[in-house]
């Protein structure tokens, strides 16, 4: 506010001088703006937009699974083991049960009992990365888990059995067989493990 306020000094003149005050001004509505919150349909169709491209990616990872399979499939025909190299074949080879065959003689419900397991872990990791869409690299690497546990599932689904073709072997020790779903996950779970370190959440 500024306020004329005469001088008193003999050579003034009758002149003044402008001195600056500052009073507190009282608040009216609308004086102040205030960022209007965002509405829950746009709130909503931002995090679906923030979710659309990991569920794409693990929708690829596991089409190109099975894709990986029929093709092995196709081409090894009835030769179940073509020599690559020294530390690589290609195999075709069922596998009833888990990772490292696990349950893999078992009286067949071990089909049902992966499967439901597969299905509440795809309904567990995607609620996360519906949650979490905007942490990349959590989201990376949940969403590969997802895609190979939706290739096997896949697998299971059809024909009852997992298709592994790739296989690593030094002199006799042989890897147990594997596919691209499996390679998909391991990434996956190495990728949130430096996540984990990377962050304090």
């Amino acid at each position: 506010v500024f306020m004329w306020k005469p001088q008193n000094t003999p050579n003034a003149n009758g002149a003044g001088i402008i001195a600056v005050t500052s009073i507190n001004s009282p608040s009216f509505p609308g004086s102040v703006a205030v960022a209007s919150p965002i509405s829950p349909d746009r709130a909503k169709r931002v995090t679906m937009r923030n979710f659309s491209p990991w569920a794409g990616l693990a929708l690829g990872v596991a089409l190109a699974d099975q894709i990986s399979k029929r093709w092995i499939m196709d081409w090894m025909g009835s030769d179940p083991i073509r020599r690559i190299n020294a530390y690589f074949d290609l195999v075709l080879a069922y596998n009833q049960g888990a990772a490292f065959s696990f349950l893999a003689n078992a009286n067949g419900w071990q089909r049902y009992f992966f499967s439901f397991i597969a299905l509440a872990a795809l309904l567990f990791m995607g609620i996360l990365v519906y949650r979490h869409a905007e942490n990349r690299r959590f989201c990376l690497g949940l969403s590969l888990i997802m895609g190979g546990a939706l290739g096997n599932l896949i697998d299971r689904v059809l024909v009852g059995t997992v298709t592994d073709f790739i296989q690593w072997h030094v002199g006799s020790y042989y890897w147990p067989a594997f596919n691209l779903a499996d390679s998909a996950i391991t990434i996956g779970v190495a990728i949130l493990l430096w996540d984990g370190l990377k962050t304090s959440k």
